[in-house]
C-alpha cells in the first residue's frame, strides 16, 4: 500500500499539488516504512519530502533532511548510485538557495562526479555541465 501511496504522491507532485503529496507522503507512506524497518525506502521517502518542501521554497528544511536524514543512510547502506543522486540534489538545493558560501556544493557535485564515472553511470555528463554551469572545477 505504500508503494501505491507513493505513486499517487509522484503524479500529485508532477501536477503541481504539492500539498497533497507532502500529506501522502508523511503520513501515509513514511509511517509504513517506519514500521516495518524499511531504512533505504524511509530515505528515498525522506528525499522526497525534502524535494517538495525545497519547491514549496522551504530551503532550509529541506537541506536538513537531506544532510542529516538521507546521505547519511545511503552512505551507511553503500548504496552508491543513491548517495550520488542525493549528493547531486543536495548541491544544486546549495547552490540554488544562496544560504550556505561553503564549498559544500562543489564538494558534493564532485564526489557525485567521482561516483558516477566509477559506476559509469550517464549522470557523470549532467554533472559535469552542472558544475561548468556554476563554474566549478574538481581537482
Amino acid at each position: 500500500i505504500a508503494i501505491t501511496k507513493g505513486k499517487i504522491a509522484d503524479i500529485l507532485a508532477a501536477r503541481g499539488e504539492l500539498d497533497e503529496a507532502l500529506r501522502i507522503r508523511r503520513e501515509d507512506q513514511l509511517p509504513v516504512y517506519e514500521r516495518l524497518g524499511e531504512v533505504r525506502e524511509i530515505a528515498i521517502t525522506k528525499g522526497k519530502i525534502a524535494d517538495i518542501l525545497f519547491a514549496q521554497h522551504q530551503t532550509l528544511e529541506a537541506i536538513e533532511i537531506y544532510r542529516e536524514q538521507v546521505l547519511p543512510v545511503y552512505a551507511q547502506l553503500g548504496d552508491q548510485r543513491m548517495l550520488m543522486v542525493a549528493q547531486a540534489n543536495l548541491a544544486w538545493m546549495l547552490l540554488q538557495s544562496d544560504t550556505d558560501p561553503s564549498d559544500e556544493p562543489k564538494a558534493l557535485l564532485c564526489s557525485a562526479l567521482k561516483l558516477a564515472q566509477a559506476m559509469q553511470l550517464p549522470e557523470a555528463q549532467q554533472i559535469t555541465k552542472f558544475l561548468q554551469r556554476f563554474g566549478l572545477r574538481c581537482e
